[in-house]
């Protein structure tokens, strides 16, 4: 259970640093979430982090959100995070 517990928080770790538009550090991390627990929802964040990730590798990132939190509708749209 430690474990489940330790990739939903290394999920939603990922799922804010895809919010602060810091898409390198999603992708390694929902990769490393990955790696402890395999999700559907998990596999869908790790994409997402490495497609954004590689399409902004040359250029800044520009946040997706301006708070330091997105909300629970935001968590949805990424995969449900809050949920698992």
């Amino acid at each position: 259970m430690a474990l489940t517990v330790r990739a939903w928080r290394l999920r939603l770790e990922a799922a804010d640093a895809v919010r602060r538009g810091d898409y390198t550090v999603a992708a390694e991390v929902a990769v490393a979430a990955e790696r402890i627990v395999r999700t559907p929802r998990g596999a869908a964040l790790r994409a997402l982090a490495k497609c954004l990730a590689a399409s902004h590798s040359s250029s800044p990132a520009a946040p997706l959100h301006t708070h330091d939190r997105g909300t629970a509708d935001d968590a949805s749209a990424i995969g449900g995070l809050r949920s698992e």
